[in-house]
This record gives C-alpha cells, sequence and structure tokens, in this order.
C-alpha cells in the first residue's frame, strides 16, 4: 500500500507521465510491497528498470539489520559454512532455493508465477527473484542474516543495495579441481536442499536424509565434466557481483582446500564484529 502511493508522484517527477492510483481498502490479507512491485513491472516493463530503483530507494528508510553475503563456487561448502554461521553466530540463513520453495508450498501469487517458470524450463527474471529477497528481508528486519545464493547477478547486487545493502560479503576461493573431486562424493535430499558429502559430511545411515529419513540421490550435474562446466560459467556470471563489491570496499575473500581451513579465517573477521552465541 505505501509503494501504490508514491507512484504518482514518482511516475510524474522521475519519469514524465501521470499516473492515477486506486487504493484497495486495507486488508491485512494484501500481498507485501514487494509482489506489488513484481506484478507491476510484469505489466510495465518498459519503464520498470527507471521505476524499480527509485522505489527502493525511498522504502530504504526504513531500519535494516546487519546483513552479509556469502558467495563462492557450486561445491565450494557454502552449505557448510553457512550451517556453522548460524550455530556460531545465530545468522538466519537465507537461501534462495528455500524461498522458492516456501513460496510454492504457501501458493503464494509470486510463488505460482515462479512455479510456472521453473515448469516451463525457464529463468526467474532479476525483479521476481529480489522479489522474494526483500519481502523475506522486510519479515526479519530485527534479525542478522546471510544471504546465500543471492545476489548472482549485477542486477541482482544493484536492487539489494538500495535497500538492504550488505555489511560485507564473504567470498569462499577453492580450487576448481579441488571442488570437482569434492562433488563425485556429494549426496542431496531433494525435499529440503541439504547436502552430504560420503567423505567430510556423511548422512548418520547411508543414502538416508539425518532428519526425514528420506533417500537421498547423487545429482547428474556432478559429475566431472558437468562440473567444469558450472565452475566456468559461474566464474563468468558471478565476476561482476565480485568486482562491484570489491569496488564498495566490503569483499572479503577466504581460500583454502577445505572448509575445516577457510572456515577459521572467517570466524577471525566476524569475531570482531558480532557476538558468539555458542559460549
Amino acid at each position: 500500500l505505501w509503494v501504490a502511493s508514491q507512484l504518482p508522484s514518482i511516475a510524474s517527477q522521475r519519469l514524465g507521465f501521470q499516473l492515477s492510483v486506486q487504493l484497495p481498502a486495507f486488508d491485512t490479507r494484501f500481498p507485501a510491497w514487494t509482489v506489488i512491485i513484481s506484478a507491476m513491472m510484469q505489466a510495465t516493463r518498459m519503464t520498470s528498470h527507471r521505476l524499480l530503483p527509485t522505489l527502493l530507494r525511498n522504502y530504504s528508510q526504513a531500519s535494516s539489520p546487519a546483513g552479509y553475503v556469502l558467495c563462492g563456487p557450486p561445491g565450494g561448502g557454502k552449505g557448510t559454512v553457512a550451517k556453522r554461521l548460524e550455530d556460531n553466530y545465530g545468522l538466519d540463513v537465507l537461501g534462495t532455493g528455500n524461498m522458492i520453495r516456501q513460496h510454492i508450498r504457501d501458493g503464494t501469487a509470486l510463488g505460482k508465477q515462479v512455479e510456472a517458470l521453473v515448469a516451463g524450463g525457464g529463468l526467474i527474471p532479476d525483479e521476481d527473484v529480489m522479489a522474494l529477497v526483500m519481502e523475506t528481508l522486510q519479515q526479519r528486519r530485527d534479525h542478522h542474516y546471510v544471504l546465500d545464493g543471492v545476489p548472482r547477478t549485477l542486477a541482482q547486487a544493484e536492487m539489494l543495495e538500495l535497500s538492504f545493502p550488505p555489511k560485507a560479503v564473504i567470498n569462499i576461493d577453492v580450487p576448481d579441481e579441488t571442488i570437482v573431486e569434492r562433488l563425485k562424493d556429494r549426496l542431496f535430499h531433494p525435499g529440503s536442499g541439504r547436502i552430504y558429502n560420503l567423505q567430510f559430511n556423511p548422512p548418520q545411515q547411508e543414502m538416508t536424509d539425518d532428519e526425514t529419513g528420506e533417500p537421498l540421490v547423487r545429482r547428474a550435474d556432478d559429475e566431472p565434466e558437468t562440473v567444469r562446466a558450472r565452475l566456468k560459467e559461474y566464474q563468468r556470471s558471478t565476476q561482476p557481483v565480485v568486482d562491484y563489491y570489491s569496488g564498495k570496499g566490503r569483499l572479503h575473500t577466504f581460500s583454502g582446500t577445505e572448509t575445516n581451513i577457510i572456515y577459521p579465517q572467517i570466524q577471525a573477521f566476524l569475531d570482531e564484529q558480532l557476538p558468539r552465541v555458542d559460549q
């Protein structure tokens, strides 16, 4: 509702056209502001790239918690690091995969839209991904958090910066061939996205998820040649994001071949910023 109330003045002052908005009666079931933005952009593609930054910038006056971004190559140990950050510092770990699955399960308007895209083999547009992220962050505005899996593109990073600029970006750096070897032993729980590794983090029972008892699977895209192709694509698509945060002085890279080598470096960095909850 707040966003809708801002549209006429923004349209007139920034975009040069008149816009009339009919506000609905207040209803606690009314969709969150991020869903309004996503729906609006679907209908006004020619102006959305100019309208969204202004909306987000105006809305960013609201207070936000300390947020971090966790990035690194597929198979680089982000999931393990994220779990330790949750346990050690009480950070809410927010992954786009879980956000998407939750919206689909809840049958939200955005969830239905994303489900249709995924079912058709299409890519989820940046603005829809960020609508999911922004709504989730708004709901957790009193909690410190770490984003896992977003932003993936420069456009997503710029949208995030306007409303919820991260305090720091934790970049995990692992050699490609180390990842190739590691993923040969990876197991995956389809229902939750939980990941196991036969060498570093095996399930308690063979091929069985620890929490649900459901079977684990091996992903076809964990084959060595497929992994190498994914790593190459990751470097291509993510380098602009890395450069973006490096330019802002918020990129912190931690290198190693194992999570047990990398994580103590991350701990030393975060201990200067956050209290531990496990002590």
